[in-house]
């Protein structure tokens, strides 16, 4: 999950357990840095875009789904 406040210009990656076990820290401080610049520039769009499509990619590698799994949580955009 991707936590994001635009005024703040804050990002954060949460993820759980399973997910912590198999990547690294790093990895996500990197999205986390490069979102960060998009929101500062004022490319908040593209920031998402880049950071969901990173994010995709990161999972499909150390957690690739299967038939077997169903999405437990629903996909989509909250706004508070």
């Amino acid at each position: 999950m991707l936590f994001v406040s635009v005024a703040e210009k804050y990002v954060e990656v949460i993820a759980d357990r399973g997910i912590t076990d198999k990547v690294d820290q790093s990895v996500w401080d990197n999205v986390i840095h490069q979102f960060s610049r998009c929101l500062k520039r004022g490319h908040t769009y593209e920031g998402y875009l880049a950071a969901i499509n990173e994010c995709g990619e990161i999972l499909a590698h150390h957690c690739p789904a299967t038939d077997k799994e169903k999405n437990e949580i629903p996909n989509h955009l909250i706004e508070l």
